[in-house]
């Protein structure tokens, strides 16, 4: 691992910056997610690829999942699997954004982003939000981490990328990106441990993931200082649209679209 040359940080949501909720088995979804490998399962990679609307999923999913389900408890019940925010996330990100670039790349869909956001406005601490469903990708296809790049038009290994899952893990390497794998906020915290305690603050080390020195304490030519007026989720969907209305809403083909997790 090279964390001298990092300068951007990409961080999954699920299991890394925000808690996941284990789907029971008296959950009327659980049969469903169990059949993840099925071809009928396609209409949630759909919706996650941004495919299908909001509306088409929660009317047509119960439909061709075989479920015994309104759509307004099906709504309830997909956004139950969105947790909270981990306790340490906001301080941990709000400590990096000042001197690395920071972004999301996440498997994701309106519904669990609209459940995340009512759990605390904590993407606005992200510069960049790339949505699977904005983006119309999932990891770990290439396309996904190449849209990274383009994005952030830096050199692959700038970037180092955090997630839950070895195959993102192994994507994102692939793409030559510098990667860890990290479930959990102290896990998280140990992997980025080393640039919270880098040279970008000389007179004082951090003396714990999460403890920030003095701004006195940073010497500010060694800082790399990076704008926020880009950063927050009204600003992020319309650079969404703006990138739709340019491209002609360029929607990859269903097989770039990788198991529902």
């Amino acid at each position: 691992m090279h964390y001298d040359a990092i300068t951007h940080i990409l961080f999954d949501l699920g299991n890394v910056l925000v808690g996941l909720n284990r789907i029971s088995n008296a959950s009327v979804l659980c049969p469903a997610l169990r059949a993840a490998d099925q071809p009928e399962f396609a209409i949630v990679t759909d919706y996650e690829c941004g495919r299908v609307s909001t509306e088409t999923f929660l009317t047509e999913a119960p439909r061709v999942l075989g479920l015994d389900i309104q759509p307004e408890a099906l709504q309830a019940e997909f956004q139950r699997i969105v947790g909270e925010w981990y306790p340490q996330t906001p301080e941990l990100l709000d400590a990096l954004r000042q001197s690395y670039r920071l972004g999301c790349l996440s498997n994701t869909n309106p519904l669990h982003i609209g459940a995340l956001e009512q759990r605390g406005p904590h993407l606005e601490l992200l510069h960049d939000c790339f949505l699977s469903h904005e983006i119309g990708c999932m990891k770990p296809a290439p396309s996904a981490y190449e849209y990274v790049l383009t994005a952030w038009d830096v050199p692959a290994h700038h970037i180092l990328f955090i997630d839950d899952r070895p195959e993102n893990v192994e994507g994102a390497t692939r793409a030559g990106m510098q990667a860890i794998e990290a479930q959990g906020p102290a896990a998280v915290a140990d992997a980025l441990r080393p640039l919270l305690e880098s040279k970008h603050c000389h007179h004082q080390h951090y003396t714990s993931p999460l403890q920030k020195p003095d701004a006195k304490d940073c010497v500010p030519p060694e800082c790399r200082l990076f704008p926020t007026m880009e950063g927050g989720r009204g600003a992020q969907r319309r650079q969404a649209s703006d990138r739709k209305q340019r491209s002609g809403n360029p929607l990859p083909p269903p097989d770039i679209c990788k198991t529902y997790e």
